[in-house]
């Protein structure tokens, strides 16, 4: 990886942190397959391996992707998410073309790869009737336009129904749920206390992880996440099945999660306010 001064200088770090970061090369390393170690190689290209500063030199490097020309989207660590939208899909695909063919060449000269396998389109269109899909090349071949894409965490579908989405995460939670279960023994189980401390790490976290984005969707769909959240309730405060959700909702003092979801919207929506800087902060 050609790492620059620029790159560094782009970021703030000026004066002996140039220095400091030069002296972390050249990198002398050894690989080890069994019992036999390879002869001593000077590391030429990438970031320090097993340094402290490895994943800080390496968003510095990558974070200059955001900066270049035509290129429109959200970087995260090594995932990267490109967008373009119109209403003209050959524009759109000569947009996009244009912003992957730069990031080539940009991947290219500063010694990134990006995986075509990992790389994937999807089209997010309201669309009924047949319509024709984007054609896009990274490194000669076309990019795969799927139905669903996961992005940190959250499951897209192409009609933004978020349906897929809840489906795998109530999957999960019923696994998940299993270790309330296990642990509300009458006889040797945890106390209340404990319970509701393990549901709220364990379940309630993951439901709502994306709920500020999924929080879209129609309410027949979310509805399919309530049964987890009164089942594992029940499963704290030791209740009947036939005890009222309310009175549930009362007894473990947990709010529905329809009402909490507007609840960390709203949280969402004031943290944005105080952030000049966001994304979102002026989006209408």
């Amino acid at each position: 990886m050609v790492f620059p001064s620029y790159s560094l200088i782009m970021a703030g770090i000026v004066g002996s942190a140039d220095v400091q970061q030069a002296s972390h090369y050249p990198s002398i390393d050894r690989v080890k397959v069994g019992n036999e170690l390879s002869d001593f190689f000077t590391q030429e290209e990438g970031v320090p391996q097993g340094s402290v500063l490895s994943v800080t030199l390496f968003a510095l490097k990558i974070n200059i992707l955001k900066q270049l020309p035509s290129v429109k989207g959200f970087l995260y660590v090594g995932d990267l998410y490109i967008s373009c939208t119109g209403d003209n899909i050959h524009f759109i695909e000569r947009q996009l073309q244009l912003a992957v063919k730069i990031i080539r060449q940009w991947s290219s000269f500063n010694g990134f790869t990006f995986s075509t396998d990992k790389t994937s389109c999807i089209h997010f269109c309201r669309k009924r009737r047949l319509h024709p899909e984007p054609e896009i090349l990274l490194e000669g071949q076309l990019i795969n336009v799927v139905n669903e894409v996961k992005f940190l965490g959250v499951t897209f579908d192409k009609k933004l129904t978020f349906k897929p989405h809840v489906l795998k995460l109530r999957k999960k939670l019923d696994k998940t749920r299993n270790i309330l279960k296990v642990n509300s023994n009458t006889s040797w189980g945890a106390s209340r206390t404990s319970l509701l401390r393990v549901y709220r790490a364990s379940i309630l976290s993951k439901i709502d992880y994306g709920c500020v984005i999924y929080d879209s969707a129609r309410q027949s769909v979310l509805k399919r996440l309530d049964p987890i959240h009164h089942s594992a309730l029940r499963l704290c405060s030791g209740t009947f099945r036939t005890s009222p959700v309310e009175s549930l909702y009362v007894e473990c003092c947990e709010p529905s999660l329809d009402h909490r979801r507007r609840i960390l919207t709203l949280h969402y929506y004031f943290k944005i306010l105080l952030l000049p800087g966001h994304p979102f902060f002026n989006y209408k």
